[in-house]
């Protein structure tokens, strides 16, 4: 088992995202294939680092060094790509507070497919998430395969309901006792 922490987001790391944003796999699928500045960082997450009760980042180290970032984000407060109301069929059974989502990547190149993005997962859900929430959910671009079998593996299954009209794709996993 490694040792796999999570660092909160702080503003001496936003340099460390900006250089992050720029590699090609997290620039594509994280990015959305926008070319921060680091002026973009700076404006996107400084209000984030003043107020992580809404949406907590971190990042995530590997033996101490600065391997990639997560975070989670309260229903209650956001919704993920493909859900565009509170009416969804994902409210159903659980209250947007009981619900969270979280987006995630390893930056390092030399970390991925080691089955690292699975272990910083299934502790990140363990640590952060399973005592408060009842529902972890991601939202990977359609076309984003990569990311659909990482979270199928990982215990994730596709949302009952598929919203055809969206580039996303909506995965679940139970947590109370899930992990």
């Amino acid at each position: 088992m490694s040792d796999i922490e999570f660092v909160p987001l702080a503003e001496k790391h936003l340099p460390l995202l900006y250089q992050w944003f720029q590699i090609p796999h997290v620039k594509k699928w994280y990015a959305r294939d926008v070319s921060y500045t680091l002026e973009m960082i700076e404006g996107k997450y400084l209000s984030r680092i003043k107020d992580m009760k809404k949406i907590p980042n971190y990042i995530v180290t590997l033996d101490g060094h600065s391997i990639g970032y997560i975070q989670m984000y309260n229903l209650e407060y956001s919704l993920p790509d493909g859900v565009d109301s509170y009416d969804h069929p994902l409210f159903k059974n659980c209250t947007p507070s009981r619900i969270v989502g979280i987006d995630l990547f390893i930056a390092e190149a030399a970390h991925l497919r080691k089955g690292i993005g699975s272990e910083m997962l299934a502790r990140f859900i363990k640590e952060k998430i399973i005592n408060s929430f009842d529902l972890v959910v991601v939202d990977p671009y359609k076309i984003n395969t990569q990311a659909i079998r990482f979270f199928k593996k990982n215990g994730f299954e596709e949302f009952n309901i598929i919203n055809t009209q969206s580039d996303h794709l909506l995965l679940t996993k139970k947590c109370r006792g899930a992990v």
